[in-house]
């Protein structure tokens, strides 16, 4: 639910409808991943969440390598640098852009991915932009898509 601006941040209430839907459509448990600073963000979304999820804070590169690389199966974020890193793991990848241009900053990996909102702006300023107008629906919609074919792409 971090990210370095407010106006890449999405709503803690709305990663936690995720959560609980990863958690009831797909059986999967989450992992909250808070970098410096972001443990009350990251305490926020968890308890906003029914589905009970770990916190993980003060995790290293190398932590967050070995947490997405072993335990990933979708990677929902923020525009972020760890959203960079599970793509490079080719994790599948959701993600919520809010002031950066997804046609630049988008994943690059193979693995199945989505970008929702994204707009031409710079990230320090103060305007929110589209990432507010995103729903927990869309993004719940493309964890699944993305879920689905990463299971695809698993059996070919």
């Amino acid at each position: 639910a971090g990210a370095a601006f407010e106006s890449k941040r999405w709503g803690a209430r709305r990663f936690a409808s995720v959560i609980d839907h990863l958690q009831s459509r797909w059986l999967l448990e989450s992992i909250i991943i808070a970098g410096p600073g972001q443990e009350r963000l990251a305490g926020e979304v968890a308890g906003f969440s029914d589905s009970n999820p770990c916190v993980l804070s003060g995790v290293s590169l190398a932590e967050l390598k070995a947490v997405v690389g072993n335990f990933g199966r979708v990677f929902v974020s923020n525009d972020s640098g760890p959203m960079h890193i599970a793509a490079a793991l080719e994790c599948p990848v959701v993600a919520v852009f809010g002031s950066s241009n997804p046609d630049v900053w988008h994943p690059w990996t193979s693995a199945p991915y989505r970008v929702l909102g994204g707009e031409r702006g710079t990230p320090d300023s103060n305007v929110r932009g589209s990432i507010d107008t995103i729903q927990a629906d869309e993004v719940i919609a493309a964890v699944d898509e993305v879920l689905e074919l990463a299971a695809t792409h698993a059996a070919s």
